[in-house]
């Protein structure tokens, strides 16, 4: 038998709809949710220079090291 939705939101594992729209809607409509936004894709942008730059560092030094 499946479990029931209340079961399952006890559980944190699902959310009605409604929810997640008002998450979506506020998370673009708002000012905290803007705010929130701009953090997330920053930290995004940065995890992938961070990256680009570890990789290229990691590189150079393997090259410099067999020379």
């Amino acid at each position: 038998m499946a479990p029931s939705l209340q079961t399952l939101q006890s559980q944190g594992i699902a959310m009605p709809r409604s929810t997640l729209m008002k998450a979506w809607i506020d998370l673009f409509s708002t000012d905290y949710g803007l705010m929130s936004l701009a953090v997330i894709v920053l930290t995004l942008v940065m995890a992938v220079y961070f990256l680009r730059v570890f990789l290229g560092l990691m590189d150079e030094t393997g090259k410099s090291t067999h020379e």
